[in-house]
């Protein structure tokens, strides 16, 4: 019958703004090995092959704490709702890239940044994980250091946050945070807007083959 798997391909986009991101795609199958690679089925999420035809995608081997390991694979053929994998070379990744949701900064709105002296500054995210997210700071960057723990805030929803590395460009800083907690579902606030983007970016490539 064949065991689920998981995989990830990475996909480029475009922001409004003029920002390249990438984004990790998870995805899963059912697949069997054969003699000449995996038999995959049953595709979730739904779309995701077209995209795997014609890009390189990873298929997650082992997921721990102390690493990740993924394998190169390609598409061979697909016939009906059965593709043919084929399998490369082992690649570790420490940092575990496809564990971060990343957005574009249109995407997930306006957050305020409470700053130590009481200003609060306009930041947007870039990434999100469970345990830290990226802000971009168009104005106002050089007022945060790292080091700092500070209140993160959209509506309702608050996060502490604890500055771990500034880093100045052009337009602003990107701030890299560490999230100490939070009031709301943040495992449901990231999933929810995930699925989201992936169904807005499946649904821009079938368009455009």
């Amino acid at each position: 019958m064949g065991r689920r798997s998981d995989g990830v391909v990475y996909y480029k986009v475009r922001c409004p703004g003029g920002r390249e991101i990438t984004v990790p795609i998870l995805f899963s199958f059912k697949g069997e090995e054969s003699e000449e690679g995996v038999v995959a089925t049953s595709f979730s999420p739904p779309g995701i092959v077209e995209i795997l035809k014609k890009r390189q995608f990873f298929l997650i081997k082992e997921n721990s704490r102390r690493r990740t390991v993924l394998v190169k694979g390609k598409v061979k053929w697909c016939k009906g709702n059965s593709c043919l994998f084929q399998l490369d070379e082992e690649v570790i990744e420490e940092k575990r890239f496809y564990e971060r949701f990343v957005f574009c900064p249109e995407e997930l709105g306006e957050f305020e940044l409470h700053l130590k002296n009481g200003e609060r500054i306009p930041v947007k995210v870039l990434d999100i994980s469970m345990s830290g997210i990226k802000l971009l700071v168009e104005r106002y960057g050089e007022k945060v250091s790292a080091g700092e723990t500070l209140l993160l805030t959209q509506e309702t929803r608050f996060l502490t946050v604890k500055v771990v590395r500034v880093e100045r460009e052009k337009r602003g800083a990107v701030v890299g945070c560490k999230i100490v907690n939070t009031n709301f579902n943040l495992i449901g606030f990231i999933i929810n807007r995930y699925i989201e983007r992936v169904a807005q970016i499946l649904e821009s490539f079938s368009r455009s083959t």
